[in-house]
């Protein structure tokens, strides 16, 4: 998903990283939280494209590598 909707190889590259440190148990909160964010301002960017069932798909998904699960 980030490689088909990011805008340059920089932003995948900036937002593939911040999903591996979500999913990373080793991941200070606060960097994780800082990841979320930036995957949330993607999300709400391609909210358009993916419809409303694949953005709330998407979004149980981070939420629930926020969380450590």
């Amino acid at each position: 998903m980030i490689e088909k909707f990011g805008e340059n190889i920089s932003e995948t590259s900036e937002l593939q990283s911040s999903l591996y440190e979500l999913i990373d148990k080793a991941t200070p909160k606060e960097k994780k939280r800082s990841s979320w964010q930036k995957l949330y301002g993607f999300l709400s960017k391609i909210a358009p494209k993916v419809g409303e069932t694949g953005l709330n798909i998407l979004l149980h998904f981070i939420e629930q590598k926020m969380k450590g699960e």
